[in-house]
């Protein structure tokens, strides 16, 4: 009996919905059509998706704004997917620092799909917490830019059994709440406005309300969104992207050599560590909280036999020239001939936070070089998010277990994200 009388609301609401549904979208021209049109118009795009789809419930132009906000939740290298205009990330996994900005092409409207993601920024070495750009009046090694191109793929969103709460949720408070918004603006502020910014300059009416529709339009869907997280009005949100990267080297990266244990001059070597890098990721993000990413990488990079530790390194001390006993400098040198490489490699990644609302996880990776580094490199790991009120990523780090070149480690590699102090 609940069940029929479920079925009975659903289909009540979903005629009301209907029978509220417009034949053409409402232009906006004057303050009649901005009371008629601004909150009708939302509607009308649910509207024209069902048409296509009658599973698709949901304001594409919404969506577009959920899925923005959503694809970057895992941040700890210059990789990594962000949307803000400036950020930086300090990742201890190569020691490097990154400052970074980003284009998203959508000209500042957020109901515009985010396809195309460009990120230019500066990528330098840190050591002891300093990253060194000049050091007396002399640029430091490993500086370089580096770009990265990002396509996005079409997000998708399972709300599985929550059909019926959605609608209601519009029919009866999203609809009724921005239809008194709208006629409140019109009826106590629009006026008002246009008086005031007469004063300054000449302002076109339709313009104005064209915009102020607009805003309209991007409020009731960040409130939907708002709604549907909240009140997990969904099983799982999926997207995924395609990146290609490149690491161009502005200065060289030196090496000091002996070529022979008893020679006693040295002898420098330099070499440019360009890289290239394309990729996939794809995520799934639960309503629970549980996030999986699995991404797989193809890289070609400059490499040399130091780099991959086959060289021995030593101190070298340099004794003051008048007081033997005193040592004037010390360098690291690398023992024997310096050998230069291309090296290519594949990669694959799995980052899963299964717990405590996704707070932490498991992680795995396992990476094949060719040529001549031919290692098989792997890492086991124990992520964490540390999250801000907003659900994003602040800082993370992961306890790693990890073999490289036949090494074994373990540690712990962190990710900091500086985006939020960033204006």
């Amino acid at each position: 009996m609940k069940t029929k009388k479920n079925s009975i609301a659903t289909i009540f609401m979903l005629s009301a919905f209907i029978l509220n549904a417009q034949d053409v979208k409402t232009l906006i021209t004057d303050e009649t059509s901005f009371k008629d049109g601004a909150v009708a118009n939302y509607f009308f795009d649910i509207q024209e998706t069902q048409k296509k789809n009658e599973n698709h419930i949901f304001n594409d132009k919404m969506l577009n704004i959920l899925f923005a906000s959503d694809v970057a939740s895992y941040v700890n290298d210059s990789k990594d997917l962000s949307l803000q205009k400036a950020y930086a990330v300090i990742s201890t996994a190569n020691n490097t620092l990154f400052l970074g900005t980003s284009f998203d092409f959508r000209k500042n409207k957020k109901t515009e799909k985010l396809s195309h993601l460009l990120t230019v920024g500066l990528k330098a070495k840190v050591k002891d917490d300093f990253t060194k750009l000049f050091k007396n009046g002399n640029i430091q090694n490993e500086i370089g830019f580096n770009f990265k191109y990002t396509l996005i793929g079409n997000g998708i969103i399972d709300y599985g059994g929550h059909k019926e709460k959605i609608i209601n949720y519009r029919a009866n408070f999203l609809k009724p709440k921005y239809e008194m918004k709208a006629a409140k603006y019109i009826n106590d502020d629009f006026r008002g406005e246009m008086n005031l910014k007469a004063v300054f300059k000449t302002v076109d009416d339709t313009q104005y309300l064209q915009e102020k529709a607009d805003d309209l339009y991007e409020a009731m869907a960040e409130e939907e969104i708002a709604v549907i997280r909240k009140e997990k009005l969904y099983n799982h949100l999926w997207n995924h992207w395609f990146t290609f990267e490149a690491f161009v080297p502005v200065t060289e990266k030196k090496y000091t050599l002996l070529p022979t244990a008893i020679a006693t001059a040295t002898e420098s070597k330099v070499m440019f560590p360009w890289k290239i890098n394309g990729g996939y990721t794809m995520y799934i993000k639960k309503s629970q909280g549980k996030l999986f990413y699995i991404s797989g990488f193809a890289s070609v990079y400059n490499n040399n036999n130091a780099e991959i530790e086959k060289l021995e390194q030593f101190e070298l001390q340099t004794p003051n020239t008048v007081n033997a006993n005193l040592i004037e400098k010390t360098t690291k040198v690398f023992l024997g001939d310096f050998e230069q490489f291309v090296t290519t490699n594949v990669k694959a990644e799995m980052v899963a936070y299964l717990f405590n609302k996704g707070a932490f996880g498991i992680s795995g990776a396992v990476e094949q070089n060719f040529g001549d580094y031919a290692a098989l490199n792997w890492k086991l790991g124990i992520p964490f998010s540390l999250k801000d009120k907003d659900d994003k990523p602040t800082v993370n780090f992961e306890f790693q277990w990890k073999e490289v070149d036949g090494n074994h480690f373990v540690g712990i590699g962190v990710g900091y994200s500086f985006g939020n102090f960033i204006k």
